[in-house]
């Protein structure tokens, strides 16, 4: 990691930051996208927004959900030189997706991705708006199909 990253508040395990002050230590073009990013979750119906540690990798992050106790919508990884976005996926909204209808690099990541009881744990770098936009057709999809990714 960079010496950016070794002071940003995102690595400081028992300081919990502000999301904006995860927001300002990426450094752009990662960070217009990740404020844009961010938005666009926030205006999701019943959504709300909080800043866990989820532990390496993905340390402190902002997770988008509809409650406590409900699974969460997605989550943006604020990597100093490479923010993340992630959305969990049950099976049956991986299996709805239509292989011509994403790109390759979004069908790629969901192949490759971690998968658990069920549900698909794909991520992406915000390298682009049309990235953004392609996860986002997934999370509307999923949010289609009735969220039943476990909390």
């Amino acid at each position: 990691m960079s010496t950016l990253a070794g002071t940003s508040p995102w690595v400081d395990q028992f300081t919990t930051p502000a999301a904006e002050s995860l927001l300002a230590a990426v450094t752009p073009p990662g960070s217009e996208l990740l404020v844009l990013a961010r938005e666009r979750l926030g205006e999701i119906d019943g959504a709300s927004e909080s800043v866990e540690w989820l532990g390496l990798p993905w340390r402190w992050t902002l997770t988008f959900s509809r409650g406590r106790d409900e699974p969460a919508l997605g989550y943006l990884v604020p990597i100093p030189e490479a923010p993340r976005i992630a959305v969990p996926l049950p099976h049956e909204v991986v299996l709805a997706i239509e292989p011509k209808g994403v790109s390759r690099a979004i069908r790629d990541e969901i192949l490759a991705c971690t998968h658990v009881a069920g549900v698909y744990w794909p991520s992406w770098e915000l390298t682009s708006r049309s990235v953004l936009d392609e996860v986002m057709r997934l999370l509307a999809l999923k949010l289609a199909a009735g969220d039943q990714t476990p909390a």
